[in-house]
């Protein structure tokens, strides 16, 4: 097992979307997360000294090829997770 960590910035003015898209978690992404080997996966939000919200995310891989369980996640990716993509704020 890997553990794996990750820090995103959020659209300041998309807080509040971003929790509603994430408040009830389709089942086929669900599926699909465990599929990919990954366990343990939990999103924190929070705003830091900066004043800027930002999502700290942590997984754990428990596969053997992480780049085509990635590849495979990525490729099935639906359209909330394309939506969820657009309220991150990217440097």
């Amino acid at each position: 097992m890997k553990r794996y960590g990750m820090v995103i910035g959020l659209q300041a003015d998309k807080v509040e979307e971003y929790k509603r898209l994430h408040a009830a978690v389709w089942p086929a992404v669900l599926k699909m997360i465990r599929e990919c080997n990954i366990r343990n996966y939990s999103i924190f939000l929070r705003t830091l000294d900066d004043g800027r919200p930002y999502l700290f995310s942590y997984f754990e891989y428990t596969g053997n090829d992480f780049a085509a369980d990635t590849a495979r996640r990525d490729s099935r990716k639906n359209a909330g997770g394309k939506r969820a993509g657009q309220v991150r704020r990217y440097p």
